[in-house]
């Protein structure tokens, strides 16, 4: 089991869309630098995403508004939230 938190910190930001991908599930912690999902059956609860390697690249897996995957660039995503905050 990965790394959750059951507290929503005031730090955490909603990220409602990334490239034109509509998001409703997840939050970044600009305190501590982290990715979160809050989770479909305690929706008080949240996961860490923590990226994966594919050919020497950070990439994570997100879920649409839709329930549709889609694997992006770790690092761009993280770069281009902080540069929006």
């Amino acid at each position: 089991m990965g790394e959750e938190v059951d507290e929503f910190s005031e730090n955490m930001i909603k990220i409602e869309n990334y490239n034109d991908i509509e998001l409703d599930r997840y939050y970044y912690d600009i305190v501590n630098e982290k990715l979160y999902m809050q989770t479909m059956t305690t929706l008080t609860r949240y996961k860490v995403i923590k990226p994966y390697l594919l050919k020497n690249i950070k990439c994570i897996n997100i879920y649409d508004s839709n329930g549709k995957k889609h694997r992006i660039n770790y690092t761009n995503f993280i770069n281009e939230l902080n540069d929006v905050l």
